[in-house]
């Protein structure tokens, strides 16, 4: 009798680049992606119930479209981390779209507080905190001054 063996579940984890590397269990959503690009709607609305990966597809949105720090795609990184997955099936897509932008993604499940203003504050650190990682924008001719 052979011996089945499980891939890890990633409980609990939201990123999705280490869920990858670490040959955790992942259901492909990257066509999700696609789909955000071709939608003619100017709102989309993920809805899941709590605790369903609304973060971690979140984190794969963002891995897949976030430019380096050094301006560069990280083309190499990220067609590594997106093997054998959907999105990837659609070069025309990948091509024009993989690590072309600054992304902002900002979690909210640690901005939380027992009064208003500690609430306030835990959101301003995690803002600064998230801005923190795009300082070189600041140098970039693609963006005006203010």
């Amino acid at each position: 009798m052979t011996e089945k063996t499980f891939k890890p579940l990633p409980l609990g984890n939201e990123d999705f680049a280490y869920i990858i590397q670490n040959g955790g269990y992942y259901i492909d959503k990257t066509s999700y992606i696609k789909k955000v690009f071709t939608n003619l709607s100017p709102v989309i609305l993920f809805t899941r119930p709590r605790r369903f990966g609304k973060t971690l597809l979140m984190d794969m949105f963002a891995t897949y479209l976030t430019i380096g720090e050094d301006g560069s795609d990280n083309r190499e990184f990220k067609e590594k981390i997106f093997e054998g997955l959907e999105i990837l099936k659609d070069k025309e897509f990948t091509d024009k779209y993989m690590g072309q932008f600054p992304v902002i993604f900002i979690s909210l499940k640690s901005a939380y507080g027992e009064t208003f203003e500690q609430a306030y504050d835990a959101l301003a650190r995690i803002v600064v905190w998230l801005f923190s990682d795009y300082d070189f924008l600041l140098d970039s001719k693609n963006l005006s001054k203010d």
